[in-house]
């Protein structure tokens, strides 16, 4: 049966992708079969700590080292669930090999070999400890023959720095094909009892139920983690969804740009989750979810140099008519 990961990190000043993230695209596609019992593993690795220097990024919009003082220093301890319907396994494991720094300041040109093995070191730690409290006898799965497998590939060697990036390059292109290659129409037949007729007729495009489009409302990554767990997000307010999500509330539009940009996507999760599975949407989500449209918007419109900003307000314009449109 085939296996796939997601690996994720998170520091107190970031969330995403890291230099874990190629781990999950390489071991995806190198899978064996150990049993039937799993079909997907996600790994949060929390980089403990904080931040302490900024990045291009931020340097770019103005944000300087002492804004990273107004966010507190992250703590994790290690936890597993499993969802045996679902054969998906979730850790979250505290890294203790990868500060916060290198994960915030990361771009995939900077991967060196000595960052990529800490990385995996974290990866096989979280997965051994894992499968070893969540797995029983009953499970259909080999945990001693995956960790063998996970350890041979763990030790692969590569010549040079370069010669990893390019491996783990042609892995992601791979990854990267396969998600192209899904039709969306199809992910929405093969999983038709969830969804209404009436949601079928308000999210008609196939963009509307896209995983790998950043403006569709479950095609970034905090609007997929939101609609793959969606039996524990269904009754969260937008403001205990951020917390479970490990991201504070925005003061407003004018915060940190991440931190709005989440609380915009968070908000589009549940409100367009609860559509695919009920047709229609809560009023008072509804109403916040507009309000949150509208400011975000008046924000996006006065960014003149962003390249997206007119599909951005398109988008927005077609979620705000459906919200709007909802009675």
């Amino acid at each position: 049966m085939s296996l796939s990961f997601s690996i994720g990190s998170t520091t107190n000043r970031s969330w995403g992708a890291g230099p874990a993230s190629d781990i999950g695209h390489l071991l995806t596609q190198q899978m064996a079969d150990f049993g039937s019992a799993l079909s997907e593993i996600e790994i949060h690795l929390v980089h403990v700590g904080s931040v302490t220097t900024t990045n291009e990024t931020m340097e770019k919009y103005g944000i300087v080292p002492a804004r990273l003082s107004q966010f507190s220093p992250l703590y994790a301890q290690e936890s597993a669930k499993f969802a045996r319907a679902r054969k998906q396994l979730k850790v979250e494991w505290p890294s203790r090999r990868v500060n916060p720094d290198e994960v915030f300041k990361f771009l995939g040109p900077d991967l060196t070999i000595d960052l990529f093995d800490r990385c995996f070191s974290e990866v096989f730690d979280a997965l051994d400890w894992a499968l070893a409290v969540t797995l029983k006898p009953k499970d259909a799965f080999d945990p001693y023959a995956f960790m063998a497998w996970l350890h041979v590939q763990k030790d692969r060697r590569f010549a040079s720095d370069e010669d990893l990036r390019t491996d783990l390059a042609t892995h992601r292109k791979a990854a990267s094909r396969a998600l192209d290659a899904i039709d969306p129409w199809a992910e929405r037949e093969s999983d038709r009892s969830r969804i209404l007729a009436r949601a079928l007729e308000l999210l008609d495009e196939p963009r509307d139920w896209s995983r790998e489009d950043d403006f569709s409302p479950h095609g970034n990554d905090t609007g997929n983690d939101i609609w793959l767990s969606w039996s524990e997000y269904r009754r969260c307010s937008p403001e205990r969804a951020s917390a479970a999500l490990g991201v504070r509330v925005p003061i407003g539009p004018d915060d940190d740009e991440q931190i709005w940009s989440h609380w915009v996507q968070v908000h589009l999760a549940l409100a367009f989750g609860h559509i695919k599975t009920k047709g229609t949407c809560p009023e008072p989500l509804r109403a916040l979810t507009l309000g949150v449209i509208a400011t975000e918007k008046r924000r996006a419109a006065t960014l003149a140099d962003w390249k997206h900003r007119e599909d951005w307000l398109d988008r927005l314009t077609r979620y705000e008519r459906i919200l709007s449109g909802l009675t």
